[in-house]
């Protein structure tokens, strides 16, 4: 029986899927928010799984006997794919499968994604099964078609009932409750991209077909080929925009972007340490109680939450056009954004996705002010991390994840002047992360406006971290980093994914040999560095290895 506030003619058939519990057996429990800056205990488990699993496959690819690894001494290795709207899904499916075709793909612990790279990560661990192959061959036949046309968004309708119930049933979750998340375009525009990008396409002879099953709507069931230890474990991240209020009378209020992660395991910030298992997100919660028993947020609603970019800042859109402008225009809107930053960037034209906070209590809040203030709301608006920062740097720095290598795939327009490294090192310094290689960049960045005032400062980090560290230390984090560039050794010298219309960012239907052609150049980028990458892994753990006997010896 739905309760009353679900009772409505237009959404009751899709309603009905959140309390099926064929679908959704967890319904049955009640999530528990978990406190605490560390990983839960699933993770925990999955890291010793995947250790024992990538053993042999990792004495292959840096070239000796299996024998001679101690799992200990294995590095870490995460994957960190950039925003960049479909060239960045393109992109990093790519590189990916040139990193399964080396090796190395089968080594990695954590995928970490931003927008566009979110969507790779989504179609491998739900239809593809981890085979970056099968994703670009439903990619091919999928992309045809721009979603947001007309005959798209007919043609949800037009599939079979209950599939278009599991597609569309993130377009009704605002309307769970009377008092209800404001409705955002987002959630038309997450059920667009599950219904494009998960729904998987086949073709058989002269004719195609289509599947979808009903736990793909679903990020928990990601969690049983990663528990097992044969996959990666993918990690979808975005932002809250918070405003400090409390100083606004004084012309000061201070703004932050706060990060959030989905995983298959659970959703929540090492920021704030509050975190509630992923089958228990979406449920309507006041004082660790839940208030109806639901099934789990709709997969397409966390794929266009963290894919939102249209949900920026004004001041982040001005920027775009910073980047791009001539001289005299740039010069103009530079002194625009300078004379009105804070209003500017506090001001979103479309609202970000909203949903009911799960961590939201009435009375006994936290003692640490963060965690409190989150806790004081009803609902928690998230949108696309790279608001903050294109490349997910965040997750994987967490101390407890020990991540010694951190592969960064970057696709990202205006590559040579964003300042996603020095933004990491912000993170890092107020995080107390202390593995960073300070002062480390791809080349000289030219910095945002935002990040001026914070340049000068990581000289001091740098020539500080190296007088500090000694034998006993831990080695700092090796960070690799392919950027999406043309190659003149590919089979179309002549290509340029920063030039080429096709890859623009918000374009939303490419040919299939458009599609090939930009995965072929991101897989030839990797194979060219492929060796490089090997020396860089196997340094990584011989240092991790040094570092171990060390303290066996002396610690």
């Amino acid at each position: 029986m739905l309760p009353p506030q679900l009772q409505r003619p237009w959404i009751d058939s899709s309603a009905r899927l959140f309390i099926n519990k064929e679908i959704y057996p967890e319904i049955e429990h009640t999530p528990i928010i978990r406190q605490g800056k560390g990983i839960c205990a699933n993770e925990e488990r999955y890291q010793k799984v995947r250790a024992q699993k990538m053993h042999k496959d990792f004495a292959e690819f840096i070239g000796v006997p299996a024998s001679s690894i101690d799992p200990r001494d294995i590095p870490v290795i995460g994957v960190a794919g950039s925003g960049g709207g479909f060239r960045a899904m393109v992109s990093t499916i790519g590189s990916l499968r040139a990193m399964h075709k080396a090796g190395l793909y089968q080594c990695t612990m954590y995928e970490a994604a931003v927008s566009g790279s979110s969507w790779a990560l989504a179609a491998l661990h739900t239809y593809a099964d981890g085979n970056p192959h099968l994703v670009l061959d439903n990619l091919r036949l999928a992309m045809r078609e721009n979603m947001f046309s007309m005959t798209s968004l007919i043609s949800v309708r037009m599939v079979a009932t209950w599939r278009r119930k599991a597609m569309m049933t993130g377009l009704i979750e605002p309307c769970r409750l009377c008092q209800a998340p404001p409705f955002s375009i987002v959630e038309l525009y997450g059920a667009l991209l599950f219904k494009q990008l998960i729904v998987h396409h086949e073709k058989h002879a002269d004719t195609e077909t289509t599947h979808l099953d009903p736990h793909w709507v679903k990020m928990s069931a990601q969690a049983k080929r990663v528990e097992s230890g044969d996959q990666p474990m993918p990690i979808y991240t975005a932002v809250r925009h918070y405003v400090n209020r409390s100083v606004f009378a004084d012309s000061t209020s201070r703004h932050e972007y706060q990060w959030f992660e989905f995983s298959p395991f659970e959703f929540g910030s090492a920021e704030h340490g509050l975190w509630v298992p992923a089958w228990g997100l979406g449920r309507p919660m006041a004082d660790g109680e839940e208030l109806f028993k639901l099934g789990e947020m709709h997969f397409g609603s966390i794929m266009g939450a963290v894919s939102s970019a249209f949900c920026a800042s004004i001041k982040a859109m001005l920027m775009e056009i910073y980047l791009v402008a001539p001289a005299s225009l740039s010069s103009v809107i530079g002194q625009l954004v300078n004379r009105y930053d804070h209003d500017t960037s506090v001001s979103h034209p479309i609202p970000p996705y909203t949903m009911f906070n799960p961590f939201r209590r009435d009375t006994s809040r936290s003692s640490d002010p963060r965690r409190a203030e989150l806790q004081e709301h009803s609902f928690l608006s998230l949108m696309d991390a790279g608001m903050d920062n294109n490349l997910p740097f965040a997750p994987l720095l967490r101390p407890e994840r020990n991540v010694d290598v951190i592969i960064c795939l970057d696709s990202s327009a205006n590559i040579e002047l964003m300042s996603w490294f020095s933004r990491a090192e912000r993170w890092a310094e107020q995080n107390g992360v202390t593995r960073w290689p300070w002062g480390a960049r791809p080349w000289k960045a030219e910095p945002l406006l935002s990040d001026a005032s914070s340049q000068s400062s990581f000289a001091t980090y740098a020539a500080r971290d190296a007088a500090q560290r000694t034998e006993e230390s831990m080695p700092t984090i090796s960070v690799i980093y392919l950027p999406l560039l043309p190659n003149s050794s590919f089979t179309d010298p002549e290509f340029d994914p920063a030039t080429a219309d096709f890859c623009a960012t918000f374009n939303a239907q490419w040919k299939p040999e458009q599609v090939d052609k930009l995965a072929d150049l991101t897989s030839a980028n990797f194979e060219q560095e492929l060796e490089r990458i090997r020396m860089a892994v196997k340094d990584a753990y011989l240092k991790k290895k040094a570092y171990r006997e060390y303290l066996e010896r002396y610690g």
